[in-house]
């Protein structure tokens, strides 16, 4: 147990906490400077949001992943900034897995084919998703001094690292259960660690990619896809300290079923690619 909880500490620290404590000082300057406008450009007229800053919220989703995407897109809508309609289609389409995080276990080209293909993923979801119109007044935000962003954006981190933390020891104290269990009543069940991977994302990838499956990386972009039980435990933990009345088990669904679709896309691109091979 205690060497559980000591492994499960060091990827925390060694793989988490790095390239979340970064990007999220440096996607919370961006945001209340306004310095986005123009990058997020690029995303208009491929997805349909009520508010602009939305479309900052979702540019930054690439970089900062979640629950950090869902902590600074709380903060947009309870500063009236984004309509409740742009906060559930953020929740909904923030699939991606931080690139610096990313990189601590695949090679750059993965990285970016993972970054292709999610954004392909939420491209297709948006198009397909209905959602009732909402009236929205949108709300300047107000120009905040740099010492003091920089000092609210330091209090939100460690607070997220903290329950990340917690996440990942709870979590992976119960996949250590799970296998003792078995093992107890001498239960063999075939790709247990496939299963158990779906419940924390950092060590899932360590798990498969050290297995002996052949086929490892369908697997990872499904897995990766829906971010592990884990990180949606932390996002339907900071939805309920702000009493926003979302039906998170509807995004579940959504997680799950844009997976579906981003593994499709892999197959896909896998076949396209060894077809033009000599």
């Amino acid at each position: 147990v205690y060497n559980n909880i000591f492994n499960s500490l060091n990827i925390w620290l060694t793989k988490i906490y790095p390239s979340f404590f970064i990007f999220y000082l440096l996607s919370s300057f961006l945001l209340q400077k306004n310095y986005l406008n123009k990058l997020s450009i690029i995303l208009k007229p491929f997805f349909s949001f009520e508010s602009k800053k939305s479309y900052e919220l979702l540019f930054l989703s690439i970089f900062i992943s979640n629950p950090t995407t869902l902590k600074q897109a709380q903060i947009s809508y309870l500063h009236n900034e984004i309509s409740i309609n742009d906060f559930k289609k953020i929740i909904y389409l923030s699939v991606f897995s931080n690139p610096l995080f990313l990189l601590s276990f695949f090679k750059i080209k993965i990285v970016l084919l993972f970054i292709l293909i999610h954004l392909l993923t939420i491209f297709i979801i948006d198009k397909t998703m209905k959602l009732k119109k909402d009236t929205f007044t949108y709300t300047k935000p107000k120009k905040n001094n740099s010492l003091l962003v920089i000092n609210h954006s330091l209090n939100d981190i460690i607070y997220i690292l903290l329950m990340i933390a917690t996440s990942i020891c709870f979590i992976n104290l119960i996949k250590h259960s799970i296998k003792n269990s078995l093992n107890l009543f001498n239960l063999n069940i075939k790709n247990i660690d496939i299963l158990l991977s779906f419940f924390e994302i950092t060590s899932g990838i360590i798990s498969i990619k050290s297995s002996n499956i052949i086929y490892i990386y369908p697997i990872l972009i499904f897995i990766i896809t829906f971010q592990g039980l884990a990180i949606n435990l932390q996002n339907y933990s900071i939805l309920k300290e702000s009493n926003i009345n979302i039906n998170y088990k509807k995004a579940i669904i959504i997680r799950l079923l844009e997976s579906l679709i981003a593994l499709i896309i892999y197959l896909l691109f896998t076949y396209i690619a060894t077809s033009l091979l000599p």
